[in-house]
């Protein structure tokens, strides 16, 4: 469950004491004490602009904490750089896989993955291993997971990079979308 922290002043005995209000309950310094937040001083002098700082901390925590979970639900959403059939056919290839191997969608599109990116030492293993995944064998240690590989670019120099490659049972079959990692 996430609980929303925000400032508030209330009048107190000792004057204005700054509280915290989580979702829709005001929480003293004393109240914090006792329920154990994260946040909560143990130090009964401590005046309440400290505490106040303390809150205006946690509040950034918590800002930052989203943020990383919506860059890491982006990343998750990310459309692939480029989707292969179960025949080992380019069925979608993105801008940014133009960008790193040269081939424009209307290049790519139709033809065998291994004759465009696939160093040719390699094409043999990656064709081996696309048919005996297809015939029910297992997905052995390359799917869902990144991989450093070394690609080749259509002008013919090797690179490596990190792909994720995942694979999708479709409608019309199975699918490889392949996500750049890292270059």
């Amino acid at each position: 469950m996430q609980q929303e922290f925000t400032n508030s002043t209330v009048a107190g005995s000792h004057g204005y004491l700054r509280c915290l209000q989580v979702s829709s309950a005001t929480i003293s310094p004393a109240e914090s004490r006792r329920r154990r937040y994260p946040f909560s001083h143990r130090n009964r002098n401590l005046t309440p602009p400290v505490f106040g700082i303390i809150v205006l901390i946690s509040e950034k925590l918590r800002k930052l904490v989203s943020t990383q979970a919506k860059v890491a639900e982006s990343v998750a959403r990310e459309d692939p750089a480029f989707v292969m059939d179960g025949s080992g056919l380019v069925i979608q290839w993105s801008t940014r896989a133009e960008e790193l191997f040269g081939w424009t969608d209307a290049e790519a599109i139709g033809r065998r993955l291994s004759e465009l990116i696939i160093p040719e030492r390699h094409r043999a293993t990656h064709e081996a291993g696309l048919r005996r995944f297809m015939q029910g064998g297992s997905q052995g240690t390359l799917l869902n997971r990144p991989l450093d590989i070394t690609m080749l670019h259509r002008d013919g120099h090797e690179f490596e990079l990190s792909v994720r490659i995942d694979s999708q049972a479709t409608p019309t079959g199975r699918c490889f979308p392949a996500y750049v990692t890292r270059i």
